[in-house]
């Protein structure tokens, strides 16, 4: 859901929202190396590009979370993937 959420500005807000909602209401917090191989897997399966604005949305949740850890892995799974963060959400 999330791919094709990202796939469309129409629906960026409601991909955000929806990673937040997840990241927020998850118990234990999902780990970002879950999130992020079950993302790139889903990708790949079903030939969506790997997008780096559901990574952003994925570092977003975990910041608004206060998650920091779990922000700062997130952000070097983006790195050794190749996936360049927005620097919004980097700062």
């Amino acid at each position: 859901l999330i791919h094709i959420l990202v796939a469309s500005p129409e629906t960026y807000g409601r991909a955000n929202e929806l990673l937040i909602r997840y990241v927020a209401s998850s118990n234990p917090t999902a780990m970002p190396n879950v999130l992020v191989s079950n993302f790139v897997d889903s990708a790949k399966s079903f030939g969506f590009e790997v997008n780096s604005r559901a990574f952003n949305y994925f570092l977003n949740a975990y910041i608004k979370e206060r998650k920091t850890d779990f922000a700062v892995d997130c952000i070097n799974l983006m790195v050794e993937l190749g996936v360049i963060p927005f620097v919004r959400y980097v700062n």
